[in-house]
C-alpha cells in the first residue's frame, strides 16, 4: 500500500523534499473556518522538511493512498513538537487571499455582475487563479475598504447566496453550490455506514416569520431592511434579527436577509446530525439520505462541514449533516467575520440636508430659481431627494391708502405767442396764416410735386415750427385707396435741409402716410420751407398731399401756490384734507377684488424639464416631486415657472448614503 508522505514544493513546482508521515487530516467547511489538516511525522523527518523549508513560499502537499491527486495542499501554518513526533499545521490557499495586499479605501462597484466583483478580488491576489465563477445576480452593489480580499469574496457570497470553493491547485471557484445529491447513499445504523454513535445536535422547530437587518451606521442612519416569509399570511409574528455592520448598501443587506428568511420558511424544523463513516465518496456539499427510524428522522440533509482522518488503518469521515446552511450555526457565522470590521474601514455615512429658496413672485416668465451649490458626487445611494414646491397668492408689502391733497394755485396773466398754419382743404381763412391749399393731380406711373409755406416772424428768443405732411393716393379725386410704391420727401429752407425720407411706402385700407417735421432754430424769421415730393407708382392714380404747420415762440408760465393762513396767522404752502400716510406697512393679497395664485408649475434642473405641478388657482398649496437622479455632481439651479403669476417657494430634502472621501 502506498505510503502517506507530505511533499515540500517551491515556487516553481518543483518538489524540494519528501517524507513519510504517519497520519493526516482535513477539515472543510462550507461556511466558517477556511480548509485546515494536520499532518504527524517523526522528529526525523520533520528536521530533514525544516531544513529546506521556506516557510513563507513554499507550498506543502500531502499525499496519501485511494486518494487520486493530493490529499491536502496548502502553506505552512504552525509546528507542535510530542514524544517523538512533529504535527505539522496546513491551512488551505484561502490563507494566500487572506494574507494579500487589501483592497482600498474605499473600492465601490454599482448595480454590477457578481462575477466581475469576485474576478477582480481573485485577480487580486498573485498566487490563486480564477477557476470555475459563475454570474448569479446581475445588480449587485458592494463596498469595500481595506478589506482582505478573503473576506471580500466572503461578503459576495452572503450577499448572493453564492458558495466558495478553493482548490488544491490553487484555483478558486464561486459556484452556486458545491456537492451533489446522492439519494442512493444512505447513512443509518441498519445500513452499517454509520461508525459508532452519531448525536443529534439540534432538532428545534423554528417558525420565523419576519428578519429585520441593520448594517452599518446607527441610531436613526443605521441601514435597514426587513423580510417576510412568503407562507406568512398573518397571526402571530415570530421575529429574528441579523445584524453585519461591514454592510453598507440596503440593497445588499435585503438580499441577504431575503435568503435567510427564505431558508427559515422552507425548513421549519432545523436538524443538524454528527456522525462518522466509512464512506469516503461523500464530499463537502452533497445531499445524502440519512434514516434514523428512533428519531423520527427520514430524508435528505446536506454535508456543511467534512473531517476526513486518514491514518495507516486506512479512512473515515466525521460529518456535520444539516437541512440548513445560512441559518444552521449562528456561532460559526460569528467566527468567519475576522477583526477588520471595526478597527480598520470606513462604514460611509448618511447624509440630511434641507433647503429653501424662499418666497418670492413667479409669473409672467419669471421663474423662482433654488441653487444647489454642490451636489456631492461620492453618493452611493439616493434614498431620498424630494422638492416641495408650495404656492401663495401674489403679494404686497404695503397698502397704498385712498387720500386727497387740496391744492390751491394762482397763476400769473401771460401771453401764449402761437401762429398756426394749416392747409387742411379750402376751410382755413386766417389772414395771419398761409393761403390754404389742396394739390393733386393724376400721374403716369410717377410723379413731382413742389411747394413751399412761409412761416411768420416770432418773437422770443427760441422759435419751432413743426409741420405736417401727409400723402394719400386715390383712384378719383375723393375716394382714398392702397399704395405700394416709392416716395421720396424732401424738406428744405434756403441750402438747409431740414428733413428728408426715401424709400418704399406702404399705404393700406386707405390709411395715408404722415410725416411730422421739427424745425428749430432762432433764425425762424419770416423764413420760406421748401417740400418736395417725387416717386412712382404701379399704377395710374390720383396723388393727393396736405401740409400744415404751427410755429410757436419761447415763453414762461408763471405759477404761484396760493397760500392759506390758519387763525395764529401763520402761513403754510399746501394742505391736505385727509391726515393719514398715503402708504402704510401691509400684507396685501387682493388687488381690485382679485387673487392670484401661481398654477401649471413647470420644473427644471440645468434648463431640462422635470415635470410639471397643478397647483391651485384659489388657495395655497404643496405639492412635492421626486427628483432622484435628477441632480448631477456640483452645480445645480433648479427652476419653477409657473403659467400664472403668484408666489413660490422652493424647499429640496435629501436623504443619501454617501461613501465619503475617496482615493
Amino acid at each position: 500500500m502506498q505510503e502517506i508522505q507530505l511533499r515540500v514544493v517551491d515556487l516553481d513546482g518543483q518538489t524540494k523534499l519528501a517524507v513519510p508521515a504517519t497520519t493526516v487530516e482535513r477539515t472543510d467547511e462550507i461556511l466558517g473556518e477556511m480548509t485546515h489538516g494536520q499532518v504527524i511525522l517523526h522528529r526525523e523527518a520533520w528536521a530533514d522538511v525544516d531544513d529546506v523549508l521556506d516557510q513563507r513560499n513554499d507550498r506543502l502537499v500531502v499525499d496519501g493512498p485511494r486518494t487520486s491527486g493530493e490529499f491536502i495542499a496548502g502553506r505552512f501554518d504552525v509546528d507542535e513538537r510530542g514524544d517523538g513526533t512533529v504535527i505539522v499545521g496546513i491551512e488551505g490557499f484561502e490563507l494566500d487571499a487572506k494574507d494579500a495586499e487589501p483592497t482600498g479605501a474605499n473600492v465601490v462597484y454599482q448595480n454590477v455582475e457578481d462575477s466581475e466583483i469576485v474576478t477582480d478580488l481573485i485577480d487580486q491576489v498573485p498566487t490563486l487563479e480564477v477557476g470555475m465563477v459563475e454570474t448569479l445576480a446581475t445588480n449587485l452593489s458592494m463596498s469595500f475598504s481595506h478589506a482582505e480580499p478573503s473576506k471580500a469574496l466572503r461578503d459576495v457570497c452572503e450577499a448572493t447566496g453564492a458558495e466558495l470553493r478553493y482548490n488544491d491547485d490553487r484555483t478558486v471557484d464561486y459556484i452556486d453550490r458545491i456537492g451533489e445529491d446522492k439519494a442512493d447513499v444512505v447513512l443509518s445504523p441498519a445500513e452499517q455506514a454509520v461508525i459508532g454513535e452519531l448525536e443529534i445536535v439540534e432538532d428545534a422547530r423554528e417558525n420565523i416569520t419576519h428578519i429585520r437587518g441593520f448594517g452599518a451606521q446607527s441610531g436613526p442612519d443605521q441601514i435597514t431592511a426587513e423580510a417576510i416569509a412568503d407562507s406568512y399570511d398573518g397571526g402571530r409574528e415570530t421575529w429574528r434579527e441579523y445584524e453585519n455592520k461591514d454592510v453598507k448598501e440596503q440593497s445588499r443587506l435585503q438580499r441577504i436577509i431575503d435568503q435567510m428568511v427564505a431558508e427559515y420558511d422552507g425548513e421549519p424544523r432545523h436538524l443538524e446530525i454528527e456522525l462518522e463513516t466509512a464512506n469516503t465518496d461523500i464530499q463537502l456539499g452533497d445531499r445524502v439520505h440519512v434514516h434514523l427510524p428512533e428519531e423520527n428522522i427520514d430524508r435528505m440533509l446536506r454535508v456543511i462541514k467534512r473531517r476526513s482522518l486518514l491514518g495507516s488503518a486506512g479512512a473515515t469521515l466525521s460529518l456535520v449533516l444539516s437541512n440548513r446552511l445560512l441559518t444552521a450555526d449562528e456561532d460559526a457565522q460569528e467566527n468567519r467575520k475576522d477583526l477588520q470590521r471595526f478597527n480598520r474601514g470606513y462604514q460611509g455615512f448618511v447624509d440630511r440636508s434641507q433647503i429653501t429658496s424662499g418666497w418670492d413672485v413667479a409669473g409672467d416668465g419669471t421663474p423662482q430659481e433654488l441653487v444647489v451649490v454642490n451636489w456631492p458626487d461620492d453618493i452611493l445611494e439616493e434614498k431620498d431627494v424630494t422638492l416641495a414646491v408650495q404656492g401663495r397668492a401674489w403679494r404686497s408689502p404695503i397698502n397704498p391708502t385712498e387720500h386727497v391733497h387740496n391744492v390751491s394755485l394762482e397763476t400769473d396773466d401771460h401771453d401764449h405767442l402761437v401762429d398756426v398754419l394749416t392747409t387742411s382743404g379750402a376751410s382755413a381763412s386766417d389772414s395771419d396764416n398761409i393761403d390754404p391749399f389742396a394739390q393733386g393731380g393724376s400721374q403716369d406711373g410717377s410723379f413731382s410735386i413742389s411747394d413751399d409755406i412761409s412761416v411768420p416772424s416770432l418773437d422770443g428768443d427760441t422759435r419751432t415750427c413743426i409741420i405736417f405732411v401727409d400723402f394719400a393716393i386715390s383712384t378719383d379725386e375723393t375716394e382714398l385707396g392702397s399704395f405700394a410704391g416709392d416716395v421720396n420727401l424732401d424738406v428744405s429752407s434756403g441750402f438747409s435741409t431740414i428733413y428728408s425720407d426715401s424709400g418704399q411706402t406702404t399705404l393700406l385700407n386707405a390709411v395715408p402716410k404722415t410725416w411730422m417735421v421739427v424745425y428749430t432754430g432762432s433764425a425762424i424769421q419770416g423764413d420760406t420751407v421748401d417740400i418736395e415730393f417725387s416717386g412712382s407708382t404701379n399704377y395710374d392714380s390720383y396723388v393727393r398731399y396736405d401740409i400744415s404747420a404751427v410755429a410757436l415762440g419761447d415763453h414762461d408760465h408763471m405759477v404761484d401756490i396760493l397760500e392759506d393762513t390758519d387763525e395764529d396767522g401763520g402761513q403754510t404752502l399746501f394742505e391736505t384734507t385727509e391726515p393719514e400716510d398715503a402708504a402704510i406697512p401691509e400684507v396685501i393679497t387682493e388687488f381690485d377684488g382679485q387673487q392670484y395664485y401661481p398654477t401649471d408649475v413647470t420644473v427644471e434642473i440645468n434648463g431640462s424639464t422635470v415635470g410639471t405641478i397643478s397647483g391651485d388657482g384659489s388657495s395655497s398649496w404643496t405639492e412635492t416631486i421626486s427628483l432622484e437622479d435628477e441632480l448631477t455632481p456640483g452645480l445645480n439651479t433648479i427652476t419653477a415657472t409657473p403659467e400664472t403669476r403668484g408666489e413660490l417657494n422652493l424647499a429640496l430634502s435629501s436623504e443619501l448614503f454617501r461613501r465619503g472621501r475617496s482615493e
